[in-house]
């Protein structure tokens, strides 16, 4: 069966959008399994059920679970242990001051190890550094050069055993889940002219964070 990988960021993105009750008719054209890890669960839920600020988006999500939109794939030894080694490779590949920098964490690292395991076809992620990490190292470097002013050295042995543990993940965000589900026409229920309503909902999802740059949002809404 296909699989589909979800990190945390896009299920808060469409969740701060009104958004979450696209991914079911997604999941019906999909057919396959939508499957998160135990990490990126307990960011879903566990923990904004502790606050005050995000207690209601942590409900919504967790009828997503209850109605088996999304599940939790269970934490094996082999995605515990890949998830250590990828998590170390990925902290130890820029430095900068002599020091190596954290771009990543647990949960991201998480998914991205349960997304090799599957196989998905996969995996949804909005975060920039884990997408630029696995896609484009290089350019990566030259962003966190120009944001911290200062020399990034690459750990070119960590990056590429890196490269070889994430070999043939492909990663998609949930601009690119709006995007299909507008073409699906899920959204022509709201009565709204479609280039303000596609503008909308790009724009929602990039403020709301999501990585895309307005270059890419102007090209979604010419070619949609």
């Amino acid at each position: 069966m296909k699989v589909l990988i979800f990190d945390t960021g896009p299920i808060i993105s469409l969740a701060l959008n009104n958004l979450l009750w696209v991914l079911d008719p997604l999941k019906q054209k999909f057919q396959g399994e939508f499957l998160v890890t135990p990490k990126v669960r307990e960011e879903l839920i566990d923990k904004p059920m502790n606050t005050k600020k995000f207690k209601f988006e942590a409900i919504q999500v967790k009828e997503l679970f209850n109605k088996k939109v999304l599940e939790e794939a269970e934490e094996k030894k082999e995605m515990a242990e890949m998830t250590e080694r990828m998590l170390f490779y990925a902290n130890n590949i820029f430095q900068a001051w002599g020091s190596y920098i954290k771009i990543v964490h647990e949960a991201e690292m998480q998914s991205l190890a349960m997304a090799k395991i599957k196989e998905a076809e996969a995996l949804v992620v909005d975060e920039r550094n884990i997408r630029m990490m696995v896609e484009d190292p290089e350019r990566l470097a030259e962003i966190m050069k120009k944001k911290l002013h200062t020399r990034i050295k690459i750990d070119a042995a960590n990056l590429n055993k890196l490269r070889q543990m994430t070999s043939g993940i492909k990663i998609i965000r949930s601009i690119e889940l709006v995007s299909l589900g507008y073409k699906m026409g899920i959204f022509d229920r709201f009565q709204a002219e479609k280039k303000d309503l596609l503008d909308a909902l790009l724009w929602g999802v990039k403020l709301n964070g999501c990585s895309v740059s307005e270059v890419e949002i102007d090209q979604l809404l010419t070619t949609l």
